[in-house]
């Protein structure tokens, strides 16, 4: 095991057990937690595939487009920030090691890195609105089928909870990474408005920027809540509303 692997073991393991001592931790934080690692798996993937459509196989050659998770896991993004969140109170979201892109590769390098910063949230709303209709659908048939006695626990199942988990972790992970601040992938739209003779040298600057990203997210989570609130209340409202049997 390298010794990121293990850092990412232990510095998890020292904040799973915090967030247990406080009894912060619960059925929908583990359902939050096991649906985030395919998820932002999935986005870097969608990433280095749009890459490699468009001309640059940096992704392919390096080994990471690859399903297993732990090519891709950060200990910043897969593990603390989540954590911290969750202790927080707060839906965890986070984010796995960016897949190497090298635009220079890429056909239209301008138009190529818009398309590949875009298409990783795309990649997430689609999920999302996917996962709210067949959870709008499991349920709805639970509702039309279960009996007076069953009536309660319609939307408690384990499956119902993880279709809804899973919608809103995409949901949010989508909303979050189209924030339009580098290096997120919403950064990608101010990039291309950039004058041709300053894009390179931004790319080189905009790593930096994480930094603030990652201090915004583990010490103003209140503020990710406040951009995530309108999106979350549409997507229950879309897809977790119904009408009584008849």
């Amino acid at each position: 095991m390298t010794r990121e692997r293990w850092l990412l073991a232990v510095v998890g393991a020292a904040l799973v057990g915090l967030a247990l001592w406080r009894g912060v931790i619960n059925l929908t934080s583990l359902l939050y937690l096991a649906v985030l690692i395919p998820s932002v798996v999935l986005h870097e993937l969608s990433h280095g595939w749009a890459a490699l459509a468009l001309g640059d196989d940096t992704a392919k050659r390096s080994g990471r487009l690859s399903w297993n998770p732990l090519r891709h896991l950060d200990p910043v993004g897969s593990v603390l920030v989540p954590v911290i969140l969750i202790i927080a109170g707060l839906p965890p979201i986070g984010w796995a090691k960016p897949v190497p892109i090298d635009v220079r590769r890429l056909r239209h390098p301008r138009n190529g890195a818009l398309i590949v910063g875009l298409v990783g949230p795309a990649t997430n709303l689609v999920l999302a609105v996917a996962l709210g209709i067949v959870a709008h659908a499991v349920i709805a048939h639970d509702i039309q089928t279960a009996s007076a006695a069953q009536a309660s626990s319609i939307g408690s199942s384990l499956v119902d909870q993880l279709l809804v988990e899973a919608g809103l972790v995409n949901l949010l992970l989508g909303v979050f990474n189209l924030i339009p601040l580098p290096p997120l992938d919403g950064g990608s739209i101010l990039e291309r408005v950039l004058p041709a003779s300053a894009w390179y040298g931004f790319l080189r600057f905009r790593m930096g920027l994480l930094a603030v990203v990652v201090l915004v997210a583990v010490l103003f989570p209140s503020v990710l809540q406040l951009v995530f609130s309108p999106f979350e209340h549409w997507w229950i409202s879309a897809f977790l509303t119904f009408s009584a049997p008849t």
